[in-house]
């Protein structure tokens, strides 16, 4: 029996239309927009089929749109899963900051109209502490730990405002949330101490999971409390502490908490792993979480159920039996080896250049050394898609011609 892990996208992953397609083809999906627009009293079904991205990105609606169309795509998977997983469990369930209220519905926890007035409270009481305060959120990429701290400590103390490090989504990403002035100076330090450090500040972003918020989690608490739980049907792995619920009495506590305390992403899926490492399908927009879990080298393979193209990789998989997986594996180790050949083999026309040799010889360490710790284990999907793309930076920095780099890709693919 294959297991799975299903995560949930929060904040910034909406985009026009995102709705469109499962709404067309799915009745189940249409009833659920009818009662979506019935509960809030807003339109989510047109602000999720051909909303703009300046509606999308207002705090309330994007919430609501994320959330919804999550659950939409939970309601897809559902069916798909019944045509063709019949040796598959879902047995986790997991979102990032607000998919994890998704999670939480899917699983059974709680029901969709409950979840979607919690939502919309959450998102409402957020944006009027940010405009009461001037706060916000902003990505950082390509930080580290201690670099991060240093910027935030040093933000502090120059502005007496309040930054931290909101959500820990990998060791080179990170999130930060609090006042927008610390927030600022926070992101100058970053950009100055270290040249490779990206910036991403999020639109209509509010500070959730900063203390900012944790004198108005009561507020919260009274709706949380007012909530029917029941016991989810799989394990529900929270936020705040990267573990799953125990049971149903410790949703209203942790989630007040999950409003003023950093998601722990990164240790989430340090749990998943020793878990016997599940398949993983992001359920809902986009494919931020997909793209997230190889950041941190997640070592099974990982689907976003909105990529036409992963639903037919998911397709393939979950459809195979014991005899079939393990022929995908001989496929991926048939590849491995071309890979392999084709570093060792492609001409270096930059041998003359010593810097970018060094360079060279870096990528190729980073390439050898991560076939050794995977070579002994079943080959992903998801690891030859990481060495792809190192084997990418070997042919740029070997000079090679527009020719050799064709010819390469297609005795790959």
């Amino acid at each position: 029996m294959q297991s799975l892990a299903m995560v949930f996208p929060g904040s910034g992953s909406q985009y026009v239309g995102m709705a469109k397609k499962l709404y067309e083809n799915y009745p189940q999906v249409r009833q659920l927009f009818e009662e979506a627009n019935q509960v809030t009293g807003m339109d989510i079904k047109t602000l999720c089929l051909s909303g703009s991205i300046v509606k999308l990105s207002e705090p309330t609606a994007m919430a609501l749109a994320i959330y919804v169309t999550s659950v939409a795509h939970y309601l897809a998977f559902e069916e798909f899963l019944s045509e063709n997983g019949n040796n598959a469990v879902v047995r986790y369930m997991m979102g990032h900051s607000l998919g994890e209220y998704a999670a939480l519905t899917c699983s059974g926890a709680l029901s969709f109209s409950q979840t979607l007035e919690l939502v919309a409270f959450r998102s409402r009481l957020a944006s009027e502490i940010a405009l009461q305060v001037d706060a916000g959120t902003s990505i950082i990429k390509q930080g580290n730990l201690a670099l991060i701290k240093a910027a935030c400590e040093y933000a502090r103390n120059e502005t007496n405002l309040q930054v931290d490090i909101a959500c820990y989504n990998s060791d080179q990403q990170f999130m930060l949330s609090g006042h927008n002035m610390a927030i600022i100076v926070a992101e100058q330090y970053l950009l100055e101490n270290n040249s490779l450090v990206e910036v991403v500040p999020l639109m209509g972003g509010v500070p959730y999971h900063n203390s900012l918020l944790r004198p108005y989690g009561h507020q919260l608490r009274d709706v949380l409390e007012k909530c029917q739980w029941n016991e989810p049907y799989c394990r529900v792995i929270a936020n705040v502490t990267a573990k799953p619920y125990e049971d149903s009495t410790m949703f209203v506590d942790l989630l007040e908490q999950q409003l003023s305390q950093p998601v722990q992403w990164q240790h989430a899926l340090t749990y998943l792993k020793s878990e016997q490492a599940p398949i993983v399908i992001e359920i809902g927009p986009q494919s931020v979480l997909k793209n997230l879990l190889i950041e941190n080298k997640y070592p099974a393979n990982i689907y976003a159920f909105d990529d036409c193209q992963d639903r037919e990789k998911l397709k393939f998989e979950l459809s195979s039996h014991e005899g079939e997986a393990i022929d995908l594996n001989k496929v991926n180790r048939k590849r491995l080896n071309k890979l392999i050949n084709a570093v060792t083999a492609t001409r270096n026309h930059n041998a003359d250049k010593i810097d970018t040799n060094v360079q060279l010889k870096k990528v190729l360490g980073q390439f050898f050394n991560y076939i050794q710790t995977i070579e002994k284990d079943t080959i992903s999907n998801q690891q030859i898609e990481i060495l792809k793309k190192l084997f990418e930076q070997v042919l740029v920095l070997k000079g090679s011609t527009a020719q050799e780099i064709k010819a390469c890709r297609a005795m790959l693919n």
